[in-house]
């Protein structure tokens, strides 16, 4: 993990190492100083200048003080702050003052958080500045919630008071003083308490650092006790204190449920919505919804601003309508120089309010939360298919999981979408579908990384025939933008797992060209992917439409054969193939040959990839299997390798010279030719 880091990460990560312990129940942590226990200047008249003007709010506002004056008796009375002992009031001890103001979270109105100003300066110092930040320890957003989609039964569950779980050593608690009424006294002098905890407001806790690394400690320190099962969960499936995962339960003890929740019964009654990391999930009908973005903002700049940036979608379920709120805003800053509370010009004012309007139907908008179905049974096998496309207004992409089960049977779900305006400086528009390649790319390594589906294969798809040509070439030296791009995609694909999908079938066009609110619920390729890919055998079935485009075979194998000729002819114009022994043919057209021919049907087969037999290929290639076998040991031990793996175990398969799967079997020996009697393996 290290080599990951910076210098002042790995020095974070070592002072927690060496100095946390378990005690009493609790980890013990030490303040992460950049240096030994700084000496800093006695700050107490900036906390007294800050205490007072609190005190004024609390008499003024009964509410707050109520609320306020019940978190600091939790506090205190739960051992999470204490009163500094009178040995070490007068003391030569370094101390330091933190003053500390009330926050409520926009959705729990009754709820108050008490947060503590670590970077209040005094003679230029404050306490952050002598912290070490530390790495981000914290597991990606997006990482979490989809792997909260994988299985059907999802299980939602929080850490009580986490930043106040870890504690800190007495040896640094006179950095964490603070002043406070005792028994809530505020005519009364203010009293000197110290935080025997970690703070929420220090600089590392701002990136959850001390917090984070104490959990990871004790998945580490009980995975023996516990199993690997829920230290993993504890590793990867917590987003700060909130647990997301997808588990088999019917019910739970009310006292480990929701405080909403207690009770309720979790299979008869109508459930409620939760909010799971900031995303609305209906339990009853076990989708993600969205709430109604308020829009009575003022038509600026800055309320523009305020409200495209109000739409909570880290998944990009419905990207493509921000999408269109985006182009508002660029169209607005491109024309001219605009202030943040200047108008909307005219012009775009009925585009801005109709797009509001359409703001009213978020909640309509459904998406599933599990990408697999009830009842759908063990999977065969597992694909990521990434769309991608561009035009003049945006570009983006959509990824999409299809999953096959042990009969057969096919379901594809949506699990990410990315829509971006496209840049002020003008930008081809074959540029833009590579820098929206690029982008699908990128998300793919993500969701591969954060899912660990195994035996995950990824494929690309794009409508531009230009990028698949910039991807598969070889030789060409590109223009410095184009080059850098192809390097992205170079270094995590293969020019093997990029295909061409129609304008028609391509669902990252909504993406690339904005929509209204309306659009996506109206179009199910959007949620489901295109329609070939609920098919058996959909990469064969859909390179294979493109020879549909000939009336018959021969046709299409003559055709075939004159594109062979043509590259021949070129190759041996560029000096890459021998002529010897090459039969030299004249300028004028000639019929193509039976040997023609036969090349011809080899590289269509070889071109219409035996997608449903990837895993036997494989299996063949590894076991080396390339011939017909007469030995009864070997033919065993070609059985016992593709046993369960494949319904073609009992014919025999083997690969060919020309790397094609042929039928074996007991016909060998007959007297015709081996064409007849090993054919090749199809689809249907």
């Amino acid at each position: 993990m290290c080599n990951k880091l910076s210098q002042e990460d790995q020095l974070f990560v070592s002072k927690l190492s060496k100095g946390i312990c378990f005690q009493d129940g609790h980890y013990v942590m030490p303040l992460p100083f950049k240096e030994t226990d700084p000496v800093l200047p006695n700050n107490k008249s900036v906390a007294l200048k800050r205490v007072k003007s609190l005190r004024q709010r609390l008499k003024r506002d009964s509410t707050f003080c109520q609320h306020y004056s019940q978190f600091m008796k939790e506090l205190i009375s739960n051992g999470h702050a204490e009163m500094v002992p009178e040995s070490d009031l007068n003391s030569n001890k370094t101390s330091c003052f933190i003053p500390h103001h009330g926050v409520y979270h926009p959705q729990k109105r009754d709820k108050i958080r008490v947060v503590f100003d670590c970077s209040a300066t005094f003679e230029s110092e404050s306490l952050n500045a002598h912290l070490l930040q530390g790495p981000d320890l914290t597991n990606k957003l997006v990482g979490v919630l989809c792997r909260f989609r994988k299985e059907p039964v999802a299980l939602m569950c929080d850490v009580e008071k986490m930043f106040h779980q870890f504690k800190v050593c007495k040896a640094h608690r006179d950095y964490l003083r603070f002043l406070w009424w005792e028994d809530d006294d505020f005519e009364r002098s203010p009293t000197e308490f110290r935080m025997t905890v970690h703070l929420f407001g220090a600089i590392f806790l701002n990136e959850f650092g001390c917090a984070n690394f104490g959990m990871k400690k004790m998945a580490s320190d009980n995975e023996e006790q516990f199993g690997s099962d829920i230290a993993d969960f504890i590793r990867h499936d917590f987003y700060v204190d909130d647990g997301l995962r997808s588990v088999v339960i019917q019910s739970l003890p009310s006292e480990f449920r929701a405080k909403d929740l207690k009770n309720v019964d979790l299979i008869g009654d109508n459930l409620l919505v939760q909010r799971t990391l900031g995303v609305l999930w209906c339990l009853d009908s076990d989708t993600f919804q969205y709430e109604m973005v308020s829009n009575n903002r003022p038509l600026t700049r800055r309320g523009i601003v305020s409200t495209v940036s109000s739409i909570y979608d880290p998944l990009g379920f419905i990207s493509p309508v921000a999408l269109s709120g985006k182009q508002i805003l660029q169209q607005m800053c491109a024309d001219q120089v605009v202030g943040w509370d200047d108008p909307l010009p005219e012009s775009l004012n009925g585009k801005w309010v109709k797009w509001c309007a359409g703001l009213k139907n978020l909640p309509l908008l459904k998406f599933p939360r599990c990408v697999k179905p009830e009842g759908f049974g063990k999977i065969r096998i597992t694909e990521m298919h990434h769309f991608s496309d561009a035009s003049s207004y945006g570009y983006g992409q959509c990824s999409y999981i299809r999953l096959v089960n042990d009969v057969g049977q096919v379901h594809c779900a949506l699990l990410m979408g990315k829509s971006r305006v496209v840049p002020l400086r003008p930008i081809t528009i074959p540029r833009l579908e590579l820098t929206a390649a690029v982008l699908s790319v990128k998300i793919s390594s993500l969701l591969d990384q954060e899912l660990e589906y195994p035996n995950l294969k990824h494929f690309f798809w794009t409508d531009s025939k230009v990028v698949l040509g910039y991807i598969c070439n070889e030789a060409r030296r590109f223009h410095i933008f184009v080059a850098n791009r192809v390097q992205q995609i170079e270094e995590r694909t293969n020019p093997n797992q990029w295909n061409y999908v129609a304008s028609g079938e391509n669902p990252a066009d909504l993406a690339s060209r904005g929509a209204s609110v309306a659009e996506p619920a109206k179009t199910p390729m959007w949620l489901n992917g295109p329609e070939f890919l609920w098919k058996q055998g959909a990469i064969s079935a859909n390179i294979g439409a493109q020879f549909s485009y000939f009336s018959d075979w021969h046709r299409c194998k003559r055709e075939v054969a004159l594109v062979l000729r043509y590259k021949g002819k070129l190759l041996q114009k560029s000096g890459k193939l021998q002529t010897a022994g090459v039969e030299k043919r004249s300028l004028h057209y000639s019929s193509v040959t039976v040997n023609e021919l036969l090349k011809a049907e080899t590289e269509i087969f070889k071109g219409v990839k035996l997608y449903d037999f990837k895993g036997e290929i494989d299996t063949l290639k590894t076991h080396n299997i390339v011939s017909v076998s007469n030995d009864r040991a070997e033919q065993s031990l070609r059985t016992k390798s593709l046993k369960g793996r494949s319904n073609l175990c009992s014919l025999g398969p083997f690969l060919d010279k020309n790397g094609l799967t042929r039928v074996g079997g007991r016909v060998q020996h007959a007297e015709m030719s081996d064409l007849v009697k090993f054919p090749v393996v199809l689809h249907r």
